[in-house]
């Protein structure tokens, strides 16, 4: 169907049934590894989030450790690293040891995150999210170079020359930047990210951002032929009628899930500049709580049988994108739901695309030890 095979990831999250104790949710993520590993999946991708039940991964490098210790040529994925919350220098230490413990290509997803709560607990300004954003990636940048650097900016100095450790190994790194508007498309370009976007905007809106990462990229002198990620939300079944009955079941729990953690004090955060988008956007999440109101949604969602979900996959290559990290992961749902949705998409789409299976580099003998 396509010139280029595309790759394709999941997003893996710690969510399950109501009432499902933390170490189950976590067991049962660590399953889901152990199934898109077996299906030939190129990653998972692993968010990061605080405080609440909404994907309870605060760590996502600690996931990853662990699953690279598991499958040391299993790609590995973050969407992403909320940096404003962490010191730049322990971001690129982290980044640092992972590219050493794996013998895969490391995605790593980097953003700078829209909850107040998180925000608020690790007494971060909001006000100060984008500008935080771009010196803890300029920072990075340097560290991971392998030579010693000073830096200084108006929230982050570096007045001692430093030299990251351990030496990273980078030609298995590559980095993303989250996008969820069209302005935001030629700064991620200009902070040398490859462009991430979750797949819910009408199809042309997203063509028209990703036009815009290429036309930002090409005109600073940057390769505009890299990974272009979209993550649209997995629902299969037998039939499409089957499945959509399915998502308006399950994904209004997503949304209300997101609308209790994105909650925002109004006076507070309503003139935030930076941030003139978040209105919008949580006035959209309360809507979409509502199974009536997610027919655009669905409409740019790979819901369906495997025949449906082939056509609407082609859709978004025919954009312009080359890697798809399915959204698989709902919350309430039983765990051998979203197991069967990961085994449908791995065994009746993705071989339909030119995926190939993985070369493993070696057998996990002691697999039921790890688990």
């Amino acid at each position: 169907m396509t010139a280029t095979a595309p790759l394709f990831g999941w997003m893996m999250g710690a969510v399950g049934e109501d009432g499902a104790s933390d170490a189950e949710l976590y067991r049962n993520m660590m399953s889901d590894a152990d199934l898109g590993y077996a299906l030939g999946y190129d990653a998972p991708w692993i968010v990061e989030h605080h405080f609440s039940n909404y994907y309870p991964t605060p760590s996502p490098m600690i996931v990853l450790s662990h699953i690279a210790a598991r499958y040391p040529d299993f790609g590995l994925g973050t969407a992403v690293i909320v940096t404003p919350w962490h010191h730049p220098l322990r971001i690129a230490e982290e980044i640092a040891m992972l590219s050493l413990f794996s013998e895969a290509p490391l995605r790593i997803g980097l953003g700078r995150g829209m909850a107040p709560l998180e925000y608020e607990a690790f007494g971060i300004s909001l006000f100060e999210a984008k500008d935080r954003f771009e010196e803890i990636r300029e920072i990075i940048r340097l560290a991971l170079r392998g030579r010693p650097f000073t830096y200084a900016g108006k929230h982050y100095r570096i007045d001692r020359e430093t030299i990251l450790r351990p030496t990273p190994r980078m030609n298995n790194v590559s980095f993303f930047g989250a996008i969820s508007q069209p302005s935001s498309a030629g700064k991620i370009a200009d902070l040398e990210l490859q462009p991430m976007m979750t797949g819910q905007a009408p199809l042309e809106e997203q063509r028209a951002i990703l036009d815009a990462w290429s036309a930002a990229t090409l005109a600073r002198g940057g390769n505009a032929d890299a990974l272009k990620v979209v993550s649209p939300i997995l629902i299969m079944a037998d039939t499409d009628r089957e499945a959509l009955e399915l998502a308006r079941e399950y994904v209004p729990r997503w949304f209300k899930l997101q609308v209790e953690h994105y909650a925002a004090d109004e006076k507070l955060y309503g003139n935030v500049p930076s941030y003139a988008s978040f209105a919008e956007t949580f006035r959209q999440r309360v809507a979409n709580c509502n199974p009536d109101n997610l027919g655009r949604l669905f409409e740019v969602s790979l819901i369906g049988s495997a025949e449906t979900v082939c056509a609407r996959l082609q859709r978004f290559l025919d954009v312009g994108y080359n890697y798809v990290m399915i959204q698989p992961s709902l919350p309430g749902m039983p765990h051998h739901i979203r197991q069967d949705w990961l085994t449908r998409f791995g065994r009746d789409v993705m071989p339909k695309f030119g995926a190939q299976p993985r070369q493993r580099l070696r057998t996990v003998s002691r697999l039921g030890a790890a688990r």
